[in-house]
């Protein structure tokens, strides 16, 4: 049940992802999407985190243990495959969740600390940045990106999101959903727009100017999720410290954790953060 008071909030589609593991290529499901990496992420931080969604069946005490879940029910959960390699990831959807409505949002979660906008395959439109009373709002914006074919194989299009230029501090897109041309036609979307890249760390667009900031090392094991982590970190660093920079080191080095391990297992807490955040500098491009 909805309950009063979240301080960050995360709205969009649970996903399962599947994965193909063993010598047989076993298809087996993991509890994904980015609004499941970005609660997780605030709840090891140490937030009361909430999460609006829609879905049929989803493990949430497993994946989102000690956060609040208005989900709304539909036929079907979205499922994801995702496929690494020399050339990227594919992605490949294979079942899709009903959209999120404004009125899926219970009214006293519309003005929590921070809302982090994640959709996955659209399921709600750019403007649903005006629904929240948050002081602090970001998004991701790999779900308004995504158009798929009848397969379901996911590509990006050359139309963008129509974003309210004036209602977002953070804007988040990862190279592997699209390339920096991308990136750089959604300049004054937000504030701060972010375009992470993996290792090399991420690029920060400030009031037109570009700037890098360095991601520590990391022994890559699974690299689903690392960007919406960076995004939750982001947002939590923020609006402690009100420094874009420091904001942008403290999730390069959470999205760093998260992919040493597989799923959610590599999202990791304040100390963990701490301890990895060893160097990294900014300078402008």
């Amino acid at each position: 049940m909805a309950s009063a008071g979240p301080q960050f909030l995360t709205v969009g589609h649970v996903c399962l992802d599947v994965a193909s593991e063993g010598a047989q290529g076993a298809e087996t499901m993991h509890p994904g999407g980015t609004a499941t990496y970005a609660a997780r992420t605030a709840r090891e931080l140490g937030l009361r985190c909430a999460v609006v969604t829609v879905a049929a069946e989803f493990p949430f005490d497993e994946a989102l243990p000690g956060t609040d879940v208005h989900c709304v029910r539909s036929e079907l959960t979205t499922v994801f495959r995702n496929c690494y390699g020399s050339g990227g990831r594919r992605q490949v959807i294979k079942q899709r969740a009903d959209d999120i409505r404004n009125s899926d949002v219970p009214p006293a979660w519309r003005s929590a600390r921070m809302v982090l906008l994640a959709p996955l395959v659209g399921e709600f439109p750019p403007d649903a940045v005006r629904w929240f009373d948050s002081p602090l709002v970001g998004a991701v914006a790999q779900g308004w990106l995504r158009t798929w074919d009848d397969s379901g194989r996911v590509s990006i299009p050359l139309s963008l999101p129509d974003l309210p230029s004036d209602a977002l501090h953070l804007l988040v897109l990862s190279e592997a959903d699209a390339g920096f041309d991308v990136a750089a036609r959604l300049t004054g979307s937000a504030e701060v727009l972010a375009f992470t890249r993996g290792a090399a760390g991420v690029r920060l667009c400030i009031e037109g100017r570009w700037h890098e900031v360095s991601a520590p090392r990391a022994e890559e094991v699974d690299p689903t999720g690392a960007g919406d982590v960076w995004a939750a970190a982001y947002l939590i660093r923020y609006s402690e410290t009100g420094d874009p920079f420091e904001a942008a080191r403290f999730a390069c080095a959470a999205g760093a954790l998260c992919v040493e391990a597989p799923g959610l297992a590599g999202i990791r807490g304040r100390s963990d953060i701490e301890t990895r955040l060893a160097g990294g500098n900014s300078r402008s491009v």
